[in-house]
């Protein structure tokens, strides 16, 4: 019993500290649906906007060009363009 307590203890210590680095950062390419004000369409970006008329819509970060065209779809914002 008291072997399975230490063992227990030993993998527990270990996770613990994979569990504080926080989430997996993605460093690959990221896509944007961004939202022009002046026209109001949406567009797939691949940088971020700096224009004050453009801005990103809702949850509008992708990993992939095709994810970020089916998001133009799908987000509320968009779905008038």
């Amino acid at each position: 019993m008291i072997r399975l307590f230490l063992a227990s203890i030993v993998v527990v210590s270990g996770i613990t500290p994979t569990f504080a680095e926080g989430p997996v950062k993605y460093y690959g390419m990221e896509y944007y649906v961004v939202l022009d004000s002046t026209s109001n369409k949406c567009t797939v970006e691949v940088k971020k906007p700096t224009v004050a008329t453009a801005k990103i819509v809702e949850n509008g970060i992708f990993r992939t060009k095709a994810d970020a065209e089916i998001g133009t779809k799908s987000l509320k914002a968009c779905s008038g363009t």
